[in-house]
């Protein structure tokens, strides 16, 4: 079961030209379709349990993998790659079977998809280090353990031809760690190019990361 603050007022408008929104509700994730809403942040509690346990694993101790799947076959594949890791206790292992099926089910009929990428990230490099918009219709993020993905708003940056992105490092904000975010993407038919995002840089401090990411793939 998704854990989830009760249904409150958005924060920011959808079309107020920033381009992003806060929800508080699973209901609202349709909100990522609407014309003026490229970013759509699901701000949610730490899951409990599933958060104090994680807080004390490594990240040798977590799961890996990037596939395709199916909704039908989504649970399967996730179990799988999580028996792969035997320092994961089975009730535990159940309890983050539960979130990570539920989120995918979730994305899957919200973009009304029949295929589904997942990617299963243990990250210690920087990643997609520029800031950046994907090839896709839609992206989930949540961050798990680690430093979490950062963006902008295009007002806050400039990307002069083959040069360096110009922009202030107190303008970047983050999808908070637990909370969910819905990135459209350039196949998006409403997508306006107003967010940017990038992974935070972590390798010079030694940090790392862990990253369930979907993708729209059909």
């Amino acid at each position: 079961m998704l854990q989830t603050e009760p249904k409150k007022e958005s924060l920011v408008s959808a079309m107020d030209g920033t381009g992003w929104r806060i929800c508080h509700s699973l209901e609202e994730w349709e909100l990522i379709h609407q014309e003026g809403v490229d970013l759509l942040i699901w701000k949610r509690p730490a899951p409990g349990l599933l958060a104090t346990r994680l807080e004390s694993m490594s990240l040798e101790d977590l799961p890996r993998g990037r596939f395709t799947t199916t909704p039908q076959q989504a649970r399967a594949d996730l179990a799988a790659r999580l028996d792969e890791v035997d320092s994961i206790c089975p009730t535990f292992k159940e309890l983050w079977l539960e979130e990570l099926d539920a989120l995918l089910q979730h994305f899957a009929r919200v973009m009304g998809a029949l295929s589904v990428g997942v990617r299963l990230d243990q990250l210690t490099t920087d990643g997609c280090s520029r800031f950046h918009i994907d090839n896709t219709t839609v992206r989930m993020l949540c961050t798990y353990k680690g430093p979490s993905s950062q963006w902008l708003s295009s007002d806050n940056i400039y990307r002069p031809r083959d040069r360096r992105d110009r922009f202030n490092e107190e303008d970047i904000q983050h999808i908070p760690r637990w909370s969910v975010g819905l990135l459209k993407g350039h196949r998006h038919p409403t997508h306006t190019n107003k967010i940017y995002h990038r992974s935070p840089p972590i390798a010079q401090q030694g940090l790392s990361r862990f990253v369930f990411c979907l993708d729209h793939e059909g």
